[in-house]
C-alpha cells in the first residue's frame, strides 16, 4: 500500500482540525478536498491501469 493516500487523509483531518479550533468555516476546504480527492482517483486510475497491463 502507497503512503500517498493516507498521508493525504491525516493531512486533511489536520487541516479541518486547525480550521474547527479557529473557527474557521468548514466549508472554505472543499475545494482542498475535492482537488485532493481528484488526484487520488487519478492516481487509482494510473495504477489499475499498470496492473491490467493498459494505457
Amino acid at each position: 500500500m502507497k503512503w500517498t493516500p493516507i498521508a493525504a487523509i491525516v493531512c486533511i483531518a489536520i487541516l479541518e482540525g486547525i480550521a474547527l479550533f479557529r473557527g474557521i468555516d468548514g466549508a472554505a476546504f472543499v475545494p482542498v478536498v475535492v482537488a485532493l480527492a481528484g488526484l487520488g482517483g487519478y492516481q487509482l486510475k494510473v495504477l489499475r491501469n499498470k496492473r491490467n497491463g493498459g494505457k
